[in-house]
């Protein structure tokens, strides 16, 4: 009801090249962390069956983090550490922020609308993902197995890699090698949060299945959406299908 009365009073597009405003940008984002948050109210029976699966995975994990924590700590390998550094970069917040503003900055510099769509989703969906960790970091309150403070859960390097991977499987799976690879760094993360003793095995695990259902779920909503979008001429309606 509320998109059809802003309709309402919404103008069209007067001049084809104009570019919407941060206003758009903005309102989007709020809109889609509603969206997020309310989401579990129209899961079906399938989502409910997957989602306390995945309650039920982390549970068992976390009866056996220690012993996963003292079989990898047995077994930690100096050459396998470096490679591990790989996917730790992929995860970390100070790699997925540029890659993802350089990717912006090439789709407005050479027109293109595909990489223009994966910038703006992954963006948002790393926004989201990090908003989340970090709330659940607080309210859960875990200690890390290195004892460094009490912000194990879940993993933010697994949330962040798993959801730039989801973004680039979205966008450009048509490639499979594509995903198989950014998949392969996001589990390089995982094991490397474990590996170096700085995340507990349950911790890992859900925070990839977090990261990849925010990311997931951006890309679904953009999908048959009714949009305002703000010019500096007006506002236009747009329609994703």
């Amino acid at each position: 009801m509320k998109r059809l009365i802003l309709c309402l009073f919404s103008l069209f597009l007067l001049e084809r090249e104009a570019q919407p405003s941060t206003l758009y940008y903005i309102a989007v984002f709020f809109d889609e962390t509603y969206e997020l948050i309310k989401s579990p109210l129209q899961w079906n029976k399938r989502d409910w069956i997957f989602a306390f699966s995945v309650l039920g995975t982390t549970a068992i994990l976390f009866t056996q983090d220690g012993k996963i924590k003292d079989l990898a700590q047995q077994r930690r390998e100096e050459e396998f550490d470096r490679w591990l550094g790989i996917g730790n970069t992929f995860g970390d917040g100070y790699f997925a922020i540029p890659f993802i503003s350089t990717s912006l900055i090439f789709a407005y510099t050479f027109g293109s609308e595909r990489l223009k769509s994966f910038g703006w989703k992954s963006f948002k969906s790393f926004l989201l993902t990090g908003s989340t960790v970090l709330l659940m970091k607080v309210i859960t309150n875990r200690e890390r197995p290195n004892r460094a403070d009490r912000r194990a859960f879940p993993s933010g390097h697994s949330a962040v890699a798993f959801s730039l991977a989801t973004s680039i499987s979205e966008e450009f799976g048509d490639n499979t090698s594509i995903s198989l690879f950014v998949y392969s760094l996001a589990t390089l993360t995982a094991i490397a949060r474990v590996e170096y003793n700085v995340h507990w095995a349950s911790d890992v695990f859900f925070g990839a299945v977090l990261g990849i259902y925010i990311s997931r779920f951006v890309h679904k909503l953009e999908e048959g959406r009714l949009s305002l979008i703000p010019y500096k001429e007006g506002i236009a309606i747009s329609w994703r299908f």
